[in-house]
């Protein structure tokens, strides 16, 4: 009787002991990115939030800016027309006072004791801001108060300050072609007066510009009322000399 020998398996036929999850390939976890997101998003609303609190805590903490304004001077209560200015009533007739820059007159006074010694020309109301031509001096002796009405050159703005000199100039009317221009008056001084008119005596007329009053003898006003009839008139500063 022969023995068998055990049979012996090849060691590769051993079966290997290798758990249960090897070779497998692991799927990313879908949820865990979507957490991940969700988390993001609220801390950027929450830091949005906050930035937009502090904006608006600065905000209610400054003030509104204010309107631009000017400093001018203006009147302090209601003014009647030719009221006496003078050093015991300056303070109590004026003040400084801020106001919108657009209301401020080009011929504003920059100094109120220029203004001692004159009368105001218009009723002004308290708060209004005070020209030159609000208030005149008076005629000097010898002269008298003519008002002129004509064209304006470049330079005359809303009107002429106190104490201006201006020529006038005459372009005589003629049957083909106007003559030359005459220079009828010359170095005349403007004096500040409410009595501006721009309303035609005759409407069929055209508008002949803006009215001056001037400080003139009564020759020089017997003259130009002369030269007014023979054409147009035409108001220009008088050029200072160098």
């Amino acid at each position: 009787m022969s023995e068998t020998s055990p049979r012996h398996e090849p060691d590769d036929a051993v079966p290997l002991d290798v758990p249960a999850t090897a070779g497998r390939v692991t799927a990313p976890r879908v949820g865990g990115w979507r957490s991940l997101c969700i988390v993001a998003l609220v801390c950027v609303s929450v830091v949005t939030l906050v930035v937009i609190g502090i904006r608006n805590i600065r905000q209610a903490a400054d003030p509104a800016p204010r309107p631009a304004t000017a400093r001018a001077l203006v009147a302090g209560h209601d003014i009647p027309a030719g009221t006496a200015i003078t050093a015991e009533n300056l303070d109590d007739l004026f003040q400084w006072a801020d106001v919108p820059p657009e209301a401020v007159p080009p011929d504003a006074v920059g100094e109120p004791t220029r203004l001692i010694g004159t009368e105001t020309v218009r009723t002004m109301k308290a708060g209004d801001p005070v020209a030159e031509s609000d208030s005149w001096a008076g005629l000097p002796d010898g002269f008298m108060l003519v008002s002129l009405r004509g064209d304006v050159s470049d330079g005359f703005g809303s009107g002429y300050t106190r104490g201006t000199k201006i020529d006038v100039w005459l372009t005589p009317h003629g049957k083909v072609h106007p003559g030359p221009d005459e220079r009828v008056l010359s170095g005349v001084f403007v004096i500040p007066s409410s009595m501006t008119d721009r309303l035609r005596e005759d409407p069929s007329e055209p508008d002949r510009g803006v009215s001056v009053c001037l400080a003139m003898r009564p020759e020089q006003a017997k003259q130009l009322a002369v030269d007014e009839v023979r054409g147009k008139l035409r108001i220009v500063p008088t050029k200072q000399k160098r």
